[in-house]
């Protein structure tokens, strides 16, 4: 066997420099040279990588599977994209190489798909994935008994019918060499909502644990093949224990299971979980269940050895600290071997299990243990790691989007660089290493293995697996196709559907040369009672027999989405509130709306057909940015009713609003005759109307003075509307015939939204702003309406133009340009693809503990924090000097946020550059802090470092000083306090975006005596 270095490229490929110091040039690179072919030669596996592109925003787009060389790192020359925009784990893995896995799907429909992927034979066939009608599926393994062939074992909770809520068991048959899910599934039901379940692939059973109507925990093993019942209901906690399921293993030698649950006791802020071992034969417990600390989040947090011994990655979330636990077999019971305990910890733990070794993801750092101890840091790096699997003696630790081989001593073997994005998991696989799926001679991309001619460059293009329409669309909703192969410029293409069996679907035109692009629509008259229909679309090239398949879906009406939420942040519902009549009239005909209300934070907006949002609620944290943004850019129609304010609100600011202080007068005018909304304004009656500034990209309806008094705008594929007083649509108002008019108008205008615009290429941005001036030629400066990723970087148009306004604002990527920073990775690639426009150091100005005086301090003004966007805030640290004693001084921390945020839970580190050059003395929670009822937990790094958790206040809380700590010089030199690892949290839950000011303490020679 040959290794792949002797004829691959690999330009991305890096050799660590680690181990050259004191080696001759050509001596050392023949021994390297030597060292490659040895593992090359003695261990030659493969492994799959799932990488996501991800936009500025960390929303994922798209979901790649590609081969490694765990050896060399040699990818292979054509990464296949899968259906689903986002991935997810386990990817499990058959002896053939091939790989299942689920991804969330990609037509707008909350549910998730399951995939099929060999490396012998990549495709992206409409047979290689299913949609799951669950938005709540987890993919417990794949079995292969015998005769029974290979089955993908889904399980998952019922959504819909009379047993919503209940669990079910999927097996899909699935059928090789061409993968394909071949009939559909046998299914069964457990007798709970299921949280997690493990399979064993031989015996053939799956074991899923459910939590129970009454709240208990139990484990329910079915046999695959048939369904029987192995066992119904092996108790593992009572209802009163309070426990909640997270996450089930199996040995690799099948004869263990590992059950971890956590506690969900209220008032728990550091988070305890329990692991109960059970012997997977008689599903019996072995011994009794074991207490640890923190609690498990996913299926990442449990590995298990050839050994049967048992690592555990466990984090107490409202406490920053994270645990490492060995557990192993004594006679007739486990217990606890090892365990290390880590601070300032934001992130889930990542833990993978050899034979005799374990690692651990620890936020940017690999750790290692072997034979029960820990070993120290393996690897540190600039991004937290995000994968981790063992490939023989050497480690694959995946970070942005980069693959580091590592060796158990800590050396580095190589780092691969991929362009498909993120990594999101690596697992082994069964296969050897072959160089004919590494190597592309013709330089087609396309591997000799799969290559039909190695000698010159084979056609092949790559289509959306899915396209998807609306029922209630139809007629109006169509759907670009286009039609790009390398290596086949000027080929015909064509498609084919059964027209006899898809009545509904027409396609224009039905053949064409590459490059090309057909349109695809739905005929209403057609469709009769076909609700949900489905249909297929092959496109072939000139000269293949073998197609392309694209699969069409028509989305049913959503019938549940008839509600409109209001955000509402002085009311629990508008009972009796100056909206009570409007909420009366939008229950009734057109649109028989029912109602929900919100005054507490929200983190979904999915379920609802248009939001109301007063401008108090903002600042009140109903809602954040991004998933308000999210909401309408999807279609969501949102309406902002405006209240006089005493500062200027900026936090509308992406979509082109600014509220600003006091009220305005004069007569309401009407500024356009065009849109079907002007026709009312003139009848419009307004109490006290709010100043508010809007963008040229919204249009104006009506103004007072200066002021907008009715804006509207296209964002997305939804609307918004900007009202500067809630009046017209008060109780008062709706008794005018006009207002009510107006209502009804507006409110029709805003759920029509999904339904009238169009976007043929599904990108999120309506045609009509990617051709502004609509000759239907691409100009310069415009994006593409029928290719949804105009620069090819793999993030769709309308992720990376976020507000749709057709400008590159800050925050956001270009569209037109697939390295916005310039980098060399592409934007779907690129762990931060925003260009850097200043230093950012977190560092301010120096102060000198003898004058008691923080010179240079930057504080932010009133003003300047009632700008703050949202889901924004600013840490500063700032210092001053004791009295008491000499070289002695403070640093606190403080938060500014926008007026009326609730602040949650706040995570740091604090370290000293250089190190060592500070004592801390003590840390605690600020007085005020303390009367809100904050605790501040901390722990002293190895970095001669502090760092703390600051637990979420008990009662609401304007203190904006946190944290205090006494610090010591320890030499004459100047020193600097520099965050790290900030994580700051809302009172709901969500993380927000944390700017942090730093600060540096000189310490001065002479220092006064007490």
């Amino acid at each position: 066997m040959r290794c792949a270095a002797k004829s691959y490229e690999r330009p991305e490929t890096i050799l660590s420099a680690s181990a050259h110091t004191g080696y001759p040039v050509i001596p050392l690179a023949m021994m390297l040279i030597a060292a490659m072919v040895t593992i090359c030669t003695a261990k030659a596996q493969t492994a799959l990588v799932q990488s996501v592109t991800l936009n500025a925003m960390r929303e994922a787009t798209r979901v790649y599977l590609q081969e490694i060389d765990t050896s060399t790192g040699a990818l292979t020359p054509l990464a296949t994209q899968v259906a689903g925009k986002s991935g997810s784990i386990p990817l499990c893995t058959l002896e053939d190489g091939a790989a299942v896995t689920i991804t969330a799907h990609e037509n707008g429909a909350r549910n998730n798909t399951l995939v099929a992927f060999s490396p012998t034979a990549p495709n992206n066939q409409n047979h290689s994935w299913r949609a799951l009608e669950s938005s709540q599926s987890i993919l417990a393994g794949v079995t292969n008994n015998g005769a029974a062939g290979p089955r993908a074992i889904v399980v998952n909770t019922i959504d819909n019918g009379p047993v919503r809520g209940q669990g079910q068991v999927e097996a899909w048959p699935i059928t090789f060499p061409k993968i394909d899910f071949a009939s559909a599934p046998a299914m069964w039901l457990l007798p709970g909502a299921p949280a997690a379940a493990a399979t064993h692939s031989t015996a053939g059973w799956v074991a899923v644990v459910c939590r129970i109507a009454n709240g208990a925990v139990v484990l329910h093993v079915r046999d695959t093949v048939r369904g029987r019942v192995i066992q119904e209901r092996v108790p593992l906690a009572r209802a009163s224990d309070g426990l909640v399921p997270a996450a089930l293993t199996l040995t690799r030698d099948g004869s263990v299971l590992f059950a971890a649950m956590n506690d969900a006791s209220p008032g728990d802020d550091e988070g305890h979980c329990w692991v109960a071992p059970l012997d997977a034969r008689s599903f019996s417990p072995i011994g009794l269940p074991i207490e640890l600390d923190g609690i498990v989040e996913s299926f990442d947090g449990l590995a298990t050895t050839n050994t049967n011994d048992c690592w555990i990655g466990s984090r107490s979330p409202s406490a920053g600290f994270a645990f490492v636990h060995e557990l192993v077999r004594v006679d007739d019971h486990f217990e606890v071997r090892a365990s290390k305990s880590y601070t300032g910890i934001s992130r889930k733990l990542i833990v993978r299990a050899a034979d005799h070794s374990a690692a651990a993801g620890i936020d940017r750092r690999v750790e290692i243990w072997q034979a029960g101890k820990a070993t120290g840091v393996l690897a540190s790096f600039e991004t937290p790691v995000t994968a981790l699997c063992w490939a023989g003696e050497s480690l694959l630790a995946g970070e942005a989007n980069r693959i580091h081989a590592i060796s158990p001593d800590g050396g580095e073997l190589w780092t691969t660089r991929i362009q498909t994005g993120q990594v999101a998991s690596i697992v082994q696989t069964a296969l050897k290493y072959d160089e004919r799926r590494f190597l592309d001679d013709d330089g087609d991309r396309l591997a000799n293995a799969i290559d039909p001619s190695n000698d010159s460059p084979t056609p092949w293009f790559t289509l959306p697996s899915e396209i998807a329409f609306r029922e209630d669309a139809a007629g109006i909703e169509t759907r670009a196709v286009r039609i790009v192969s390398e290596n086949a410029d000027d080929t015909t293409w064509r498609v084919d559907y059964i027209a006899e069996t898809s009545p509904w679907l027409r396609v224009f035109p039905r053949q064409g040369r590459v490059p090309g692009w057909f349109m695809a629509g739905v005929d209403p008259s057609q469709l009769s009672a076909r609700s949900g229909a489905h249909a297929s679309l092959d496109v072939y090239l000139w000269g293949s027999n073998t197609p392309q398949r694209v699969s069409v879906r028509l989305l049913p009406r959503d019938h549940a989405g008839r509600c409109v939420l209001w955000l509402l942040p002085q009311q629990g519902n508008a009972s009796g509130s100056e909206f009570q009549a409007l909420a009366n009239t939008l229950s009734g005909s057109p649109f028989y709306w029912s109602h929900a209300y919100a005054n507490r934070a929200l983190q979904s907006l999915d379920d609802f057909a248009a939001v109301i949002l007063e401008s108090d609620a903002i600042e009140a944290g109903l809602v954040t940015r991004q998933e308000l943004f999210d909401y309408v850019s999807r279609g969501g129609g949102l309406l902002v009713l405006a209240r006089e304010r005493n500062v200027e609100q900026r936090w509308l600011a992406p979509a082109g609003i600014v509220i600003g202080p006091g009220a305005v007068t004069g007569p309401l005018q009407h500024t356009n005759q065009a849109h079907t909304l002007t026709r009312y304004v003139d009848q419009i009656k307004m109490e006290s109307p709010t100043r508010v500034a809007v963008d040229p990209a919204l249009t104006l309806l009506a103004t007072i003075g200066d002021s907008a008094a009715l804006a509207i705008r296209q964002f997305g594929r939804g609307r918004i509307v900007v009202l500067a007083s809630p009046t017209p649509l008060g109780e008062d108002g709706l008794e005018s015939h006009a207002n009510r008019y107006f209502a009804l108008a507006l409110f029709d205008w805003l759920s029509r939204s999904v339904i009238e615009t169009k976007d043929a290429d599904a990108d999120g941005l309506p045609d009509d702003l990617e051709d502004t001036n609509n000759n239907g030629v691409i100009d310069n400066g415009e994006t593409s309406k029928l290719d949804p990723d105009s620069d090819g970087d793999g993030v769709p148009d309308g992720k990376e133009d976020f507000n749709a306004n057709a400008h590159v604002d800050a925050g956001e990527t270009d569209p037109l340009n697939m390295d916005t920073d310039g980098d060399g990775d592409l934007d779907g690639a690129d762990f931060n693809p925003i260009p850097s426009t200043s230093s950012a150091a977190n560092e301010i100005a120096a102060f000198d503990l003898r004058s008691q005086d923080a010179e240079g301090h930057s504080a932010i003004s009133e003003k300047e924090a009632a700008t703050v966007a949202h889901d924004r805030v600013t840490l500063q640290l700032d210092a001053a000097a004791s009295t008491e004693a000499p070289l002695e001084g403070t640093v606190t921390v403080s938060i500014v946020a926008p007026p009326g945020m609730d602040i949650g839970r706040v995570a740091m580190r604090l370290d000293t550059q250089p190190p060592g050059e500070l004592e801390w003395i003590d840390l605690r929670a600020t007085p005020e802090a303390e009367l809100a009822g904050r605790r501040a937990i901390q722990q002293e790094t190895r970095e001669w470092g502090i760092a703390f958790e600051l637990t979420p206040s008990a009662r609401r809380s304007d203190a904006t000083r946190l944290v205090i700590a006494r610090v010591r010089g320890r030499n004459t030199t100047m020193a600097k306090v520099i965050a790290r690892d900030v994580a700051v949290f809302a009172s709901s839950g969500a993380q927000l975006e944390a700017n942090v000011s730093g600060t540096t303490v000189v310490w001065n020679e002479a220092a006064p005596a007490p």
